[in-house]
């Protein structure tokens, strides 16, 4: 049986909220993930997603401590654009950010349907984006103050997030 000793990586960027998920972009093979890339994405993919989801309505974004993310340029970009960042965290905080759970559960919905090429792979990661429900987003955001207060009372230290 065949075996692919050095599989495709496929390097997405998304964004969700509790009104459900936002927009998904997967980076053409090779795209340096750098500040300027990112800022690209937030106002490519970021800005229309909080503009349909939000309106006027205030909402404050979080990302991670990632050095493309906590760039100088880009804090002062997302400030500019009138984003409040959700932060600052501590340095060696575990990574409370909810998206990653959903990566997570994104993921075993794609390997369940064993994509077999860099296409259907691509193919079926948006199509399973799509399905995810807003009410799976909803307790994933609103499990934020539970997050928040187990770090606080761990004083930093592994929690279960």
């Amino acid at each position: 049986m065949p075996t692919v000793k050095h599989p495709d990586t496929i390097h997405v960027w998304g964004c969700f909220s509790s009104k459900g998920v936002g927009s998904l972009t997967i980076l053409p093979k090779n795209t340096a993930m750098n500040k300027e890339w990112y800022q690209n994405t937030l106002q490519q993919q970021l800005l229309p997603t909080i503009q349909q989801q939000f309106g006027e309505e205030q909402c404050i974004f979080q990302h991670d401590g990632a050095p493309r993310h906590k760039a100088k340029v880009i804090t002062k970009w997302l400030g500019d654009q009138n984003v409040e960042i959700l932060g600052p965290w501590p340095g060696n905080s575990p990574d409370l950010n909810p998206i990653e759970n959903l990566w997570s559960i994104l993921k075993r919905r794609v390997d369940k349907q064993k994509p077999t090429n860099s296409d259907k792979l691509q193919e079926v990661i948006m199509k399973e984006w799509v399905a995810i429900s807003q009410d799976l987003a909803q307790k994933l955001i609103e499990s934020m103050p539970s997050r928040i207060a187990e770090v606080l009372k761990k004083k930093g230290q592994h929690c279960k997030y």
